[in-house]
C-alpha cells in the first residue's frame, strides 16, 4: 500500500495486513500518522479490552470504559495527518467483543473520515478471515 492511498480518507477503515505489517505501519509513520501497536495478548473480556486501550493510546483518566466512551476518546485523539492501530494478539479475546471493538473502529473510521483525515485499523489474517475483512497488502 502506497503513502498516497494511505492519506486517503475514503479508503480507510478496519482491514486485514496481507504481508508484513511492519512495513505498512512504516509507511503510516512517514505519511505523519499517529501509529499505535494495540497488543491484546491475554485480554479476554470486555473491561480487559478497554483497559489495555486505555494504556496503549494513552486516554485521560477519565476515560468511562465503555463502547461509548472509547468511540469519543478514539475521536478525541491529538491531531496528526492519520491515524494507524494495528491490532495483534487477538486470540483470548472473546469472539463477540473482538467483533463489537471492530464496529467501534469502522464507527470512528467513519468519523474521522467525515473531518478529512484517514483511520485505518490493521489486523492479523486470522482476524480477517474470521469478520471477512477488506484485505491490504503490507
Amino acid at each position: 500500500m502506497t503513502t498516497e492511498q494511505l492519506l486517503k480518507p475514503e479508503q480507510a477503515g478496519v482491514c486485514a495486513v496481507n504481508g508484513d505489517p511492519l512495513s505498512l505501519l512504516e509507511a503510516c509513520e512517514t505519511a505523519g500518522f499517529k501509529v499505535f501497536d494495540l497488543r491484546l495478548d491475554g485480554a479476554a473480556t470486555r473491561k480487559e479490552l478497554l483497559k489495555t486501550c486505555y494504556k496503549t493510546f494513552k486516554f485521560p483518566e477519565h476515560f468511562g470504559r465503555n463502547w461509548d466512551a472509547l468511540r469519543d476518546c478514539l475521536f478525541d485523539l491529538d491531531e496528526a495527518d492519520g491515524y494507524a492501530v494495528w491490532i495483534n494478539e487477538t486470540d483470548d479475546l472473546e469472539t463477540d467483543v473482538l467483533e463489537r471493538f471492530l464496529d467501534v473502529l469502522r464507527d470512528v473510521a467513519e468519523m474521522w473520515r467525515d473531518e478529512g483525515r484517514p483511520f485505518w485499523a490493521f489486523c492479523e489474517n486470522r482476524v480477517g478471515r474470521q469478520f471477512d475483512l477488506p484485505w491490504v497488502l503490507g
